[in-house]
């Protein structure tokens, strides 16, 4: 009897673990429905987020259990709200409305605002980064988010346009389109078969 109270003790401190190791590793989720409009390092280097194009009013949640460092209106980022994610800094910019404040502690998926065209925006849009610890005016600490959400399916930015992934091929890029990678090379001027990622490509 002895010996199974402490098997069941020991059984109890490895689930208790486990479950532990399982809430540290919590999934990243996507904090808006919307397509990418934008990626990381576009603008010759100077676009340190993505851009999710969605209806102005679209809610916006949370990726992360967090807290909120700051929560005001910038010239540059609109209505923008930062939330710090353990050892990441978001931000979340552009937006139509806030809903939280500084120093208020977030829940993965809590909705904390809406999706705008605030400050320096061309179109309904959240414009998200993700730095590496803390955020800083020269953002040197920016990590691609794509990195840590994973890939969103929709890479389309417009009709005709598409930008390339890491992983991606000619091949794989004309299967997707139905296309041929003789006609991209052609509609891209490309000489060689070589792409890198954030590339733009015509499709169309």
């Amino acid at each position: 009897m002895k010996a199974l109270k402490v098997i069941l003790f020991f059984f109890c401190i490895f689930f208790i673990g486990q479950t532990e190791g399982v809430a540290e590793e919590k999934q990243w989720t996507w904090p808006v429905e919307g397509r990418i409009s934008d990626y990381f390092g576009t603008r010759n280097g100077k676009h340190f987020g993505i851009d999710i194009a969605a209806p102005i009013g679209t809610s916006i949640a949370a990726m992360q259990d967090g807290i909120v460092t700051r929560s005001y209106f910038s010239d540059s980022y609109g209505h923008v709200v930062f939330i710090k994610h353990r050892d990441y800094e978001a931000v979340y910019a552009h937006m139509n409305k806030r809903l939280v404040r500084e120093g208020e502690e977030i829940l993965q998926g809590q909705i904390i605002g809406q999706v705008g065209n605030t400050g320096q925006s061309n179109g309904a849009h959240l414009h998200l980064e993700i730095h590496k610890g803390s955020w800083t005016i020269a953002k040197t600490h920016a990590v691609n988010p794509l990195q840590i959400l994973g890939e969103k399916q929709n890479t389309v930015v417009s009709a005709s346009v598409y930008v390339v992934q890491k992983g991606d091929t000619l091949v794989s890029i004309a299967r997707k389109f139905g296309t041929t990678v003789g006609e991209l090379r052609v509609k891209n001027q490309l000489q060689k078969d070589i792409i890198y990622p954030s590339q733009k490509l015509h499709i169309n």
